[in-house]
């Protein structure tokens, strides 16, 4: 670690002697520079997978640096092949990794990484095609390459660090420099991906280090770059202001609503990135002079319908789901929780009333993924020695629920629960053990999506009356021991608790 301490120390004053020359390239490979000593603090968390598809991402960097500084790009086609080329390589060798970051395992490489990675390829290449259509259109228009860049890559970063997290992040990075290093923009966009990364990799739980609020800045920046260069152009400003005003509201409509369907998709934070992207653009420009009427409304606008818009209405949503569902349960436990011995007089034969019976999940560390099984069926059977317990738990993806219907659909699809495939999941115990006077634990195995592995599961006993019991727990499952592949974004170990009333 010293040695990396060191090597950081060195590359600081390479890139103070390069920013003080004026030679353009050379300060862009001062950026390169940079990154690489990220990739290689990254190298420092991950396994052997992991390296291999950094170093890979390092050599294509480097090699991209090396074309550059030859002037290599006055042919066109290397400039429009290269990035492409390195999203393939990296995109190959990431296929089927899964990669212990810092202990913990995430999937290399999925359908977000992916279209990140497609997204980065393209980026320097979409401004060319947008400016041909004004072109042929005959607008007059401000410079949008900048902006188009921008934006391109804010939602490539989104995608691959929304994939794979940290590793994610690196690989749509590198992809975007090698492009980067081949349009001459080395410089700035390389600037802003060294703090991203740098930062994610020695803070992973930061708000600033998450897939939206890295979205909402680089859209800021766009949008801040956009604003200035309407304030220099000389006719049809008004009309151009009003569509960046436009642009921003919907920019900032589309992050409220994904942070509804998970969190880490979207939300106020993302907001107020994407409303602080706008202003260091707009400081940080050379002309501040020629700021625009639509730069300042933003400011105006975006904050009032924040104001008017419930932002939280995902967690809301979610609670108020949650508490209708409950209802009836709550209602018929008037016990306040107040747990009892679980002993001998609970024997024989209960079968679970469905309708009054609940499993509740989250996943994640901050429980960014919430949901339920409505109902559950099944039997238990309790024995005059407790450790004789057992029972035959089925729950049924039908009464699956994440309170979001655009989430069920993708949850439940082939990527996750394969719920066409595999529609129900299972557990089962024949005994229990004691782990205090009130509580025991069923010693049984779980099962889905076509696996099966050992589960412990708490058991506590609230009320019991009228031959009716109601029962409670809580348990976790590992996601990957099931053969869904590990996300360290998602979270891999799901926490559950259960309610059940039970009736001989």
């Amino acid at each position: 670690m010293n040695a990396m301490l060191f090597l950081s120390a060195i590359t600081g004053l390479i890139l103070y002697v390069f920013f003080l020359l004026e030679n353009e390239r050379f300060r862009g490979l001062s950026i390169l520079l940079s990154y690489s000593v990220a990739g290689f603090w990254l190298s420092t968390k991950t396994d052997s997978n992991g390296d291999l598809i950094i170093y890979s991402g390092l050599a294509l960097m480097l090699l991209s640096g090396l074309i550059s500084l030859a002037q290599f790009n006055a042919k066109k086609w290397v400039a429009i092949l290269l990035a492409p080329i390195a999203a393939v390589v990296v995109l190959l060798l990431a296929n089927g990794s899964v990669v212990q970051l810092d202990g913990n395992a995430t999937q290399a490489m999925n359908k977000f990484v992916v279209l990140g990675a497609i997204i980065a390829a393209v980026a320097f290449q979409a401004s060319a095609i947008k400016a041909y259509f004004i072109k042929l259109l005959k607008m007059d228009a401000p410079d949008l390459q900048s902006v188009v860049e921008l934006i391109f890559a804010g939602l490539a970063l989104y995608l691959g660090y929304f994939g794979a997290s940290t590793l994610g992040l690196f690989m749509v990075s590198a992809i975007l420099l090698v492009g980067a290093m081949q349009k001459e923009k080395a410089l700035m966009l390389g600037s802003v991906l060294a703090v991203f990364v740098l930062y994610a990799i020695f803070d992973e739980s930061a708000n600033v280090a998450q897939a939206d609020t890295i979205l909402g800045m680089m859209l800021g920046f766009g949008l801040g770059k956009l604003s200035m260069q309407i304030g220099e152009m000389g006719g049809r400003r008004g009309l151009w202001g009003i569509l960046n005003i436009v642009m921003a509201l919907i920019f900032a409509f589309i992050m409220v609503k994904a942070g509804e369907m998970h969190p880490s998709m979207g939300g106020l934070d993302a907001v107020l990135a994407f409303i602080l992207g706008i202003a260091i653009s707009i400081v940080f420009t050379t002309k501040v002079a020629a700021g625009s009427l639509s730069a300042a409304l933003i400011y105006l606008v975006l904050p009032l319908a924040i104001q008017y818009y419930p932002v939280d209405t995902a967690k809301k949503s979610d609670k108020n789901s949650e508490q209708r569902q409950n209802e009836d349960t709550d209602s018929k436990n008037d016990s306040g929780e107040k747990f009892m011995e679980l002993n001998g007089d609970l024997s024989g034969k209960y079968t679970l009333l469905s309708d009054s019976s609940r499993v509740d999940f989250v996943m994640g560390e901050e429980g960014e993924t919430t949901g339920a099984f409505k109902k559950v069926t099944g039997t238990m059977t309790f024995g005059d020695d407790p450790a004789s317990n057992g029972c035959e738990i089925i729950l049924d993806l039908k009464d699956f629920t994440t309170f979001n219907e655009f989430r069920d659909e993708s949850v439940l699809g082939d990527d996750y629960l394969k719920g066409d495939k595999f529609p129900k999941m299972t557990y089962s115990a024949k005994k229990a053990e004691k782990l205090d006077e009130n509580t025991w634990v069923y010693k049984g195995t779980f099962s889905m999506l076509g696996k099966t592995n050992p589960v412990d599961v708490t058991l506590q006993r609230i009320t019991a009356e009228d031959g009716k019991v109601w029962l409670t727990g809580k348990g976790e499952i590992d996601r990957p021991k099931f053969g869904m592949l590990p996300s360290i974004t998602e979270g891999n170990i799901v926490s559950f608790t259960y309610k059940v009333l039970v009736q001989k």
